[in-house]
């Protein structure tokens, strides 16, 4: 019997399964659950509060097993539209009573039909591109347009609350982009998400999707931070809690210009959760301004070990691909130009060579994501593009030139020159 209002879902993947868990993932915290990413190899029995286990194993050929524990099996990305909505309906069936099962199912179809996985997986980083962000403002705006229509007529569920204020607001989101009015009002959204609370108070996501509204809306940034606040207090302890406290560092630091406040909750985070390498990002920056170049470089490796494995696989995502990309040219820089170390410098900067060179191909990642190999190639070269890689090859130019090694200067010299005539094309 699945429990009555799910609001956290633990999803156990294979490190290089995440085709399979962002599709999932995709779909869960488009209805309002909380999802807690855990990797097998990683996986601990220790802390962590959850309504349901999903294990996505590739060996399994069927669901079984009872809520809060089933296992199903993987889940190719080429499948078709039909098949994606049957594997999605056979979770709701397992883990949702009766109730709520038919307007999750209808949530679902709505969430295939409009490829919002990877229109929601566009929005968190392939922003700044025109193209990309009218592709998404189409898709979010159908797909509210056809949830809508669905709840003519019924009595919505609190999924079904946040799924149309989650639709609505990253429609704002792509406004904000392009710099072009909302097309939703914030306090309207914001008034629309409470009344999911009066069936369920504990429906603690409505106050994290309500922070982001305010995000979006210069009126509304000095109420964000207290509704993560209010989020983060109902969910503090689990590792899921972390996106919040990332949130709230991000709020301080680039609305309210406390940078004393956001460090707090980057610390935060990464007590939540170990793995942010996001926020780990954010404190060695930190270290580096405060002149603790060893503290700093401590933080850099942890970034390159969470990486390590999927680097090895070939099958990095884009976000990963940068983060790891300015851990080694940030641990090089800091060895070149503070410790004076000119040879470990060369040995972290030439990492992020290979970086580079990585990404004038598909990797395994873009593969699996990207069915379609012109969109693949295209998200892959905007990956590569954001990477600084005149600043590598300048820093390159005068680690090699302390080292006397003139080739090597005449090589990155070329590589720079290359490099300028693809951006005047």
């Amino acid at each position: 019997m699945g429990a009555a209002f799910i609001k956290t879902i633990k999803i156990v993947h294979e490190e290089l399964g995440v085709d399979e868990y962002r599709f999932l993932a995709g779909y869960f915290r488009m209805v309002g659950v909380f999802v807690w990413e855990c990797i097998c190899q990683k996986e601990s029995s220790e802390g962590g509060r959850y309504d349901a286990v999903l294990r996505v194993s590739r060996k399994e050929f069927s669901i079984y097993g009872e809520v809060p524990d089933i296992t199903i099996p993987g889940f190719p990305m080429n499948s078709s539209k039909e098949e994606k909505k049957a594997y999605l309906n056979g979770v709701i069936e397992h883990l949702w009573k009766d109730n709520a099962k038919e307007e999750l199912k209808e949530i679902a179809s709505i969430y295939v039909d409009n490829d919002l996985m990877l229109h929601g997986y566009s929005m968190g980083y392939f922003y700044k591109c025109q193209k990309i962000e009218e592709e998404n403002a189409l898709k979010f705006a159908d797909a509210y347009k056809a949830l809508t229509s669905c709840l003519k007529g019924k009595e919505p569920t609190l999924y079904s609350i946040y799924a149309r204020a989650y639709l609505a607001c990253m429609v704002n989101e792509v406004c904000k982009m392009q710099d072009i009015r909302r097309r939703f009002s914030t306090k309207k959204l914001i008034e629309y998400l409470k009344t999911a609370l009066g069936q369920d108070r504990g429906f603690s996501n409505v106050y994290v999707l309500s922070g982001f509204l305010c995000d979006l809306d210069s009126k509304y940034h000095r109420d964000a931070p207290d509704y993560y606040k209010k989020a983060y207090e109902s969910i503090k302890g689990n590792p899921y809690a972390d996106y919040i406290c990332y949130r709230l560092g991000r709020c301080y630091e680039k609305i309210a210009l406390d940078k004393k406040e956001a460090f707090f909750w980057y610390r935060k985070a990464c007590e939540e959760n170990p793995w942010d390498y996001r926020s780990i990002y954010k404190i060695a920056m930190e270290h580096k301004r405060n002149a603790e170049y060893e503290m700093a470089c401590e933080k850099f490796r942890k970034i390159i070990s969470i990486m390590e494995n999927k680097k090895e696989a070939d099958y990095l995502q884009p976000m990963e691909y940068e983060y790891l990309f300015k851990a080694y040219l940030e641990i090089g820089s800091i060895y070149f130009f503070f410790l004076k170390d000119a040879e470990t410098a060369e040995r972290y900067l030439k990492y992020c060579d290979q970086i580079l060179d990585n990404l004038d191909k598909l990797n395994e990642f873009f593969k699996a994501m990207y069915t379609d190999k012109e969109t693949a190639e295209e998200r892959r070269e905007y990956v590569r593009g954001r990477l600084d890689s005149e600043k590598i090859y300048q820093t390159l130019i005068l680690v090699y030139t302390e080292l006397n090694k003139k080739e090597k200067v005449e090589e990155y010299e070329e590589k720079t020159k290359r490099g300028r005539k693809k951006d005047e094309k």
